[in-house]
């Protein structure tokens, strides 16, 4: 297996994919996570045979690369322990048919941290607050006016919606035949689940990837001696021990320090960090460090 730490100096994060995954993000309605326009890059350069591949997104959620692999041709199976329904509005783009998968029942505390709908009383106190309400309504407009460019788009150039087959499961046991898939990806996901389901995780990838297939995972590491649970995002941080046991590499020795003087030198970052994040900076990068470590892990069947 082959790791890399993901910051702007580590990934080549194209224009043209930049411009893509940003338009994705603000007609979705989609805030990307600090890193994961870096996560998402990566993938997208790793995947293999371009646009004519089946892909499983392991974790997928509601996240942006499931919409971005499904316009660009391949064929996408969307994996997630949570219970979703896409927006109705989503219908203009994608179609979605969702498989069953009956008796599955799981829980995890990081599902109680995702809210995929923003309540009504949340949106009513943003719009008490000038700032708030200034940016509220230009988010909007924004928006409707992106997601009206690709609808158009879409129309004029007679393609077809593409088709998302979406799955509750958990990915330590997918529940798809052996050598299943040409791609299993997962951004983000890893560090929300069991750490003692780590191992078998990569066992359930490694057995519906095909012979010829990629693996791709992305997920969140620390510097300290021992595994760390990160309150803010529910999640497990994998010490370079854990790195060692999973993925049999190493990760290296930067840390969160040096890795924060990647980010903040990047305009890119800088410019397209969500709100959320520049709202509480302090809270998230603190003393000038990163709250964790992005990584990806690449492999092949065995």
């Amino acid at each position: 297996m082959k790791l890399k730490i993901l910051s702007p100096k580590t990934v080549n994060l194209s224009r043209s994919n930049a411009v893509k995954l940003r338009l994705l993000s603000l007609a979705l309605g989609r805030p990307q996570g600090w890193h994961y326009y870096y996560d998402q890059s990566e993938i997208i350069d790793l995947v293999k045979i371009n646009g004519r591949g089946t892909v499983l997104d392991a974790g997928a959620g509601f996240g942006i690369i499931q919409f971005f692999l499904a316009s660009s041709g391949y064929d996408v199976t969307s994996l997630d322990y949570s219970i979703r329904k896409f927006p109705r509005y989503y219908g203009l783009l994608y179609r979605f048919d969702y498989l069953s998968n009956e008796g599955f029942d799981y829980h995890h505390d990081y599902q109680e941290f995702i809210k995929y709908k923003i309540a009504l009383k949340q949106r009513l106190k943003k719009l008490f607050r000038p700032m708030e309400s200034l940016y509220y309504i230009l988010g909007i407009i924004a928006q409707i006016i992106v997601f009206g460019f690709l609808v158009v788009s879409r129309l004029f150039t007679l393609k077809k919606r593409p088709v998302i087959r979406v799955i509750r499961a958990s990915f330590d046991e997918i529940p798809f035949e052996d050598s299943s898939f040409d791609n299993i990806i997962s951004v983000s996901a890893l560090e929300h689940s069991d750490p003692k389901n780590w191992k078998k995780v990569v066992q359930e990838c490694r057995r519906c990837v095909k012979v010829d297939g990629r693996i791709i995972i992305t997920t969140s590491g620390t510097s300290n001696i021992e595994d760390s649970w990160d309150e803010p995002t529910k999640s497990t941080l994998f010490s370079e021990k854990s790195v060692n046991e999973v993925f049999g590499s190493s990760l290296g020795t930067l840390n969160e320090l040096e890795l924060m003087q990647h980010y903040d030198q990047s305009w890119f970052w800088r410019v397209t960090l969500a709100r959320y994040y520049k709202r509480m900076f302090k809270k998230f990068f603190g003393n000038n460090k990163v709250p964790y470590i992005p990584f990806v892990v690449v492999s092949g069947k065995d």
